[in-house]
């Protein structure tokens, strides 16, 4: 019996320090409002919309990894630390942006052991009456979720330009086909970025001015 109540003693206290490790490193990531969850907890929560702001602590390749997530309109966001390495002030090792399409299609970020989707198909951008009357000009990034058939399953935008042209570049990036980004010879998901240049001179974009 008194083995059975350390035992229980010792978890509480553990999950008490773990707890506490999990709000300082959310205070520090901006968010003291995240709710304390475990790592299972989390794959529960993001495998669909999440509407919260959440941060876990747990031991990830035998370093201790804690991650500030937060969800808003069915898509969140998500800062990395490794406390144990940078101390509690350190910087964040990553960012990362989340969709439950990016959970469901095991979305990976690029790297060196990737061989990079190519684009096989597409339109250029339309321009907005109200853009091109304003002669807004430049690019817009987006970044997107390419499935293992090439198809941009979701996008968001990481530069923007005003007066509709953001969304006129997600419309136009919707349609467009890649070639599989693979993987030791298997196709895999991945985020991708892509740049949509928008000018005013483009007879795709309504003839020269």
């Amino acid at each position: 019996m008194r083995t059975v109540a350390f035992l229980s003693v010792l978890v509480a206290l553990t999950a008490s320090a773990d707890d506490t490790l999990a709000h300082r490193v959310a205070a520090r990531a901006g968010h003291p409002e995240a709710r304390v969850v475990t790592l299972q907890q989390e794959l529960k929560l993001t495998a669909k919309p999440l509407n919260e702001t959440i941060v876990w602590c747990d031991t990830l390749f035998g370093q201790l990894a804690c991650s500030v997530e937060v969800g808003a309109n069915g898509e969140w966001t998500s800062q990395e630390f490794l406390p144990q390495l940078n101390g509690i002030e350190g910087a964040p090792v990553g960012a990362r942006w989340w969709l439950p399409e990016a959970r469901t299609l095991k979305a990976i970020h690029q790297g060196t052991d990737i061989i990079a989707p190519r684009r096989i198909r597409g339109t250029e951008p339309k321009y907005t009456p109200e853009a091109r009357k304003a002669r807004v000009f430049g690019i817009v990034i987006v970044e997107v979720i390419i499935d293992t058939n090439g198809r941009v399953v979701a996008a968001r935008i990481l530069k923007a330009l005003p007066f509709g042209l953001s969304q006129a570049a997600i419309d136009c990036v919707k349609q467009w086909r890649f070639t599989s980004a693979m993987r030791h010879g298997q196709p895999i998901a991945v985020f991708y970025n892509l740049t949509v240049n928008f000018r005013l001179d483009s007879a795709a974009n309504g003839g020269k001015e």
